[in-house]
């Protein structure tokens, strides 16, 4: 036994193992052939061939009698603690819901007394909890788990790999699987059946449970949102017995959020997002991925998701394959007794972001299965004909469930037999699933090469070279290789020294086209108003979403090309032109920082209200401008390079110009008792741009005036009746009353009267999406709420583009043309009117995605109306959606600095 670990030692230490991102020249190979005939491990170049990229790639597999030699008698039970032992209560127990404490530390119990567990923390989550993964695995298995990484990220990448290679990984390797939970941050049901599983593979004898462990690889995250396993179990339990019990906790669960973050697997703005991401694409690489969430618990008892097999941007064996899973997890869970079985069959045009489609592109057999919900822990009882079957398209029920009482028990039972049936039908399958993760990889990344393909090309010069860095750190966190050019190539190239280039000869090519290429290009859907019209120039894409420039090019020389894992931002540095004001780019998001933080110093900050020309130079209006002797040419030259920000000294002084005079704002964030997700994204667009805020409640804006305590209030998108009435006059669903005092109320009339006296006073009433409706009807404004067509089917969010009209002080600094977000923000026809309104962006006639045919042609994106001594900012779009449409973000920053500005003369 101690020579076989001294000899896996030696080995696992002199390989070297390394990343996939890093580049080497050598790999180890196992020749195949017979046992007689093998020959011996050896180091061999590979060579890629003329013309094509090169690839590193490390194979180190071990000879398969070492994992004899390392075998260890199975685990001995005796001090692994039942659930029950530990808690004092079963997990399935209605009415207790265990905190993130508790899970952990159960977790941490089954990794001292067993040798199938090793527990891990990955991360932090918003709220400085840790994050955890747990992995599974037989004994020999958790032993080498450095292996196994070396073999995933092989599988991966596996350019230069025979099919003989392939053959032998398939058997030496362990097939991947992660599970990730709570993903939805108020289904808090999925981590409380942690306990269950966890003690069934710790405690199960070796003899019943060896087929399966000693095949597969289980990484269990036990929770997407930490955070919300601890408010939802104090909110659940402080009520547990009196009539509020099983109310909906009425703040987000995740503090920016909410329940969105399951739909952050594209931009990945959370850390938590973030740090389960490293672990698919930079450590582990999956071959299959499962998020477990609740539905509505009057539906379907278990839904597990197919994908259509008209999409045409996932690869088909990956498209087969899940469908297979999902009929054979299906047919199991039917044989073992159980009712109200559906499958639902996702739409090619699933929207960006979500799991299922982030992870199918990455040749992942990406899973999503939906268990009918209890109220947190409390049980619910449905008499026959009460449930309703749902009309969500794509849904195939299979099977009726009759009702009867659904418990906390139920769920932790279906998701544990899920999860087993998973697993076993992987692990009957493994050598095909690695062969054919391993084939697919290889297949993306040759036939890339084989046919001419446009090279993706990032410029150095962006107008943010923040957010550009941003969004290729983000794709080379999830597997993305990434070149820079060396040198200019030939005349007329698009590509100059120090561009991005984004191949796709590579293993991610579906997602590289994915993240690029419009929709409508890829999947062949007609956009527009009229569904025959022709294809749209552009489409939604990532980096249109993020104002990042990118360009293609039919052919790049892949000689003038190095291979990148840091993304430095270009040195920038304080421009000199003369000894005048200071100008600063207000383009570039990041601007808002330095207006913010020189506000904060009570500098003095201006902006340009018109076009100027001096002695030859133009200058935009909305241009910032510093006096010189404001601020020391080295802090200010500082501020450029940590910001990335474009920054002048000129040779004028802008004298007897007309400006407008910046202020630090005071600005309110209205939060409902309500878990909406926007106030979230809002918050944390907000923090991010370092803007100083307060959150105000309910009571707060109907108990009292806020004139001259806040400049602005932002009311972010929810629906009106939410703002005004709260919980009141909504009808309790089953089993969830409402929330007690001092939660249920809105803002009341009285509210309303307040809001009317501040924008009159001289306040500013931002509003955004469906909120904008209320401010409309409420306060009497002369814009007409029209009906738009579709907008509201299924809450879906279509992207449109936006024309900008630059001269309006709200759109200062934006480009003439944006990508918006419109959810279910009503479209907005203004009256004619007393006094000027400032329309500062229309809806131009198509939607990117999904196409849409709303007849919104040239109506206002964003309205600037003045009411009183005050303003109103109408902003029916979501300028923020989710913290990615940054096109649009000044509407609310301007918005914002606009609150506490005068004219005035620059002296």
């Amino acid at each position: 036994m101690a020579t076989g670990r001294a000899i896996q030692t030696t080995i696992l230490t002199s390989t070297n193992f390394t990343v996939m991102n890093q580049p080497e020249k050598l790999t180890r190979v196992l020749s195949l052939g017979s046992r007689k005939n093998r020959r011996p491990l050896q180091w061999a170049a590979l060579r890629p061939r003329t013309g094509q990229i090169w690839v590193p790639l490390r194979i180190t597999l071990i000879i398969p009698f070492l994992f004899f030699l390392l075998a260890t008698p199975s685990t001995s039970n005796s001090q692994i603690q039942t659930p029950n032992e530990f808690l004092g209560y079963r997990p399935e127990t209605n009415r207790k819901l265990a905190g993130w404490q508790e899970i952990t530390e159960y977790l941490k119990m089954l990794e001292e007394n067993t040798e199938r567990v090793k527990l891990q923390q990955i991360g932090e989550s918003t709220e400085k909890r840790p994050m955890m993964m747990a992995i599974i695995s037989s004994a020999p298995n958790i032993k080498n788990l450095a292996l196994y990484k070396n073999y995933q990220k092989q599988a991966a990448n596996p350019a230069h790999m025979t099919d003989d290679d392939i053959e032998l990984l398939a058997k030496e390797d362990k097939v991947v699987v992660m599970i990730i939970l709570n993903a939805n941050s108020r289904q808090v049901s999925t981590s409380q059946g942690v306990f269950a599983l966890a003690h069934f593979f710790a405690s199960e004898p070796q003899k019943n449970i060896d087929a399966l462990l000693s095949k597969v690889i289980l990484l269990l995250i036990p929770s997407l949102n930490p955070d919300a396993i601890d408010k939802v179990a104090l909110w659940y339990n402080k009520y547990v017995g009196l009539p509020h019990e099983g109310a909906t906790i009425p703040n987000r669960t995740h503090l920016y959020a909410g329940d969105d973050i399951e739909f952050d697997w594209d931009m990945l703005n959370t850390v938590e997002t973030k740090s389960v991401v490293r672990q698919i694409f930079q450590y582990w690489f999956p071959q299959v991925v499962l998020q477990v969430g609740a539905r509505r618990s009057r539906n379907s008892r278990l839904v597990l998701e197919n994908v259509t097999t008209n999409d045409k941007v996932v690869n088909t064996y990956v498209q087969a394959k899940l469908n297979d899973l999902t009929k054979s997890i299906i047919a199991k869970m039917h044989s073992r007794g159980m009712a109200g079985l559906a499958i639902q069959n996702r739409p090619a045009q699933e929207p960006p972001g979500t799991l299922t489609r982030s992870f199918l592109l990455r040749n992942i057999i990406a899973q999503t299965a939906q268990i009918a919900n209890t109220h947190y822990a409390s049980p619910l009882y449905f008499a026959k004909g009460s449930i309703i079957q749902s009309d969500e398209p794509g849904l195939e029920l299979l099977s009726d469930w009759n009702g009867g009482w659904w418990r906390m028990g139920d769920f932790i039972r279906s998701q544990t037999d899920l999860i087993k049936d998973l697993l076993q039908a992987v692990s009957a399958d493994k050598e095909q699933i690695i062969r054919d993760y391993c084939q697919m990889n290889k297949q993306h990344h040759n036939t890339a090469k084989s046919k001419p393909q446009p090279a993706y090309i990032i410029p150095a010069k962006q107008k943010s070279p923040h957010a550009a860095r941003k969004f290729l750190q983000s794709l080379y966190s999830q597997g993305i290789e990434i070149h820079k050019a060396k040198t200019t190539l030939t005349p007329g190239s698009k590509l100059e020294p120090e561009d991005y280039v984004i191949l796709p000869a590579q293993p991610f090519e579906r997602y590289i086209h994915h993240i690029f290429d419009s929709y409508a290009e890829q999947l062949q859907m007609p956009a527009g108003n009229d569904p025959g019209s022709p294809q749209p120039p552009i489409a939604f894409s990532l980096p249109q979403v993020l104002e990042v420039s990118v360009d293609r090019a039919e052919t790049v020389n892949i000689e003038n090309l190095k291979r990148v894992h840091v993304f430095q931002p270009p040195a920038i540095a304080l421009r000199k032109e003369g000894s005048g004001h200071y100008i600063i780019n207000h383009a570039d998001n990041q601007s808002t920082i330095a207006v913010n933080r020189m506000l904060e110093k009570n500098k003095k900050i201006f902006w340009l209200t018109e076009d100027i020309e001096e002695d030859g130079r133009s200058f935009e209006r909305g241009t910032i401008v510093m006096p010189r002797k404001e601020i020391s040419a080295n802090l200010l030259a500082f501020l450029a390079q940590e910001l990335t920000l474009e920054v002048r000294q000129t040779k004028f002084r802008f004298q007897q110009q007309q400006v407008l005079r910046l202020k630090k704002p005071a600005v309110a964030l209205y939060q409902p008792w309500h878990p909406e997700p926007d106030p979230g994204w809002t918050q944390y667009l907000l923090e991010k741009y370092e803007f100083n805020f307060d959150i105000i409640y309910s009571h707060t804006v109907s108990k009292r005036d806020l004139t001259g305590k806040y400049d602005a209030i932002i009311f972010p998108d929810m629906p009106p009746e939410i703002v005004l009435h709260g919980w009141l006059g909504q009808e309790a669903q089953t089993g969830r009353p409402l929330p007690p005092q001092p939660y249920v109320a809105g803002i009341g009339e009285s509210g309303l009267l307040h809001l009317k006296q501040f924008v009159l006073n001289g306040g500013t009433l931002i509003a955004l999406g469906q909120s904008c409706k209320l401010l409309v009807e409420k306060l009497e404004l002369p814009i007409d709420v029209l009906r738009a067509a579709n907008s509201h089917k299924n809450n879906s969010t279509h992207f449109f583009e936006l024309r900008v009209d630059v001269g309006e002080p709200i759109a200062f600094g934006m480009s003439n043309t944006a990508i918006a977000a419109l959810t279910a923000g009503p479209i907005l026809r203004p009256r004619p009117w007393v006094r000027r309104i400032g329309v500062a962006a229309t809806f131009l006639p198509r939607s990117f995605f999904p196409p849409a045919n709303l007849e919104i042609s040239n109506l206002p994106a964003a309205i600037d109306l003045p009411q009183g001594s005050g303003r109103v900012v109408l902003l029916p779009i979501r300028t923020q959606f989710r913290a990615q449409t940054a096109g649009t973000f000044k509407l609310l920053f301007n918005s914002l600095h606009l609150s506490r500005s005068k004219l005035t003369l620059l002296k």
